[in-house]
């Protein structure tokens, strides 16, 4: 999953085999929660971005074992603190952006290769 910069935003990118799935991305208050358990899960910033995939899996369904990663921070200039995966379960694959303040945001849908793009504006 890449995450940098463009111009003024931060922009994470989901890419997938197979097709897009369908998806959601709206704003969430916290606690956030841990899909499907409910568990409170620490992710830093003081807004945050849930970006909801289905059908998805974040693992390979033969052994289990994952196929991405579940956690991203990093030391950027932008607005993105971290990005942390909170769910992977029935087809469902769930992810939220910590960022340091609510900003607007835009989603792009890319065909090759196929990936859902968040683009989240700097202040």
């Amino acid at each position: 999953m890449p995450v940098g910069g463009r111009g003024g935003a931060d922009v994470v990118v989901f890419q997938f085999t197979g097709g897009l799935p369908g998806f959601t991305v709206e704003y969430v208050e916290p606690p956030i929660l841990s899909d499907p358990a409910g568990q409170t899960i620490e992710v830093d910033g003081n807004a945050f971005l849930k970006v909801r995939f289905q059908p998805a899996v974040g693992h390979n369904l033969n052994t289990g074992k994952d196929t991405t990663l579940t956690e991203l921070s990093w030391d950027l200039a932008g607005i993105v603190a971290e990005v942390k995966r909170i769910g992977d379960f029935e087809g469902v694959l769930t992810w939220v952006l910590g960022l340091d303040e609510e900003a607007d945001f835009r989603v792009i849908t890319l065909e090759d290769p196929f990936a859902v793009a968040v683009e989240v504006a700097r202040p």
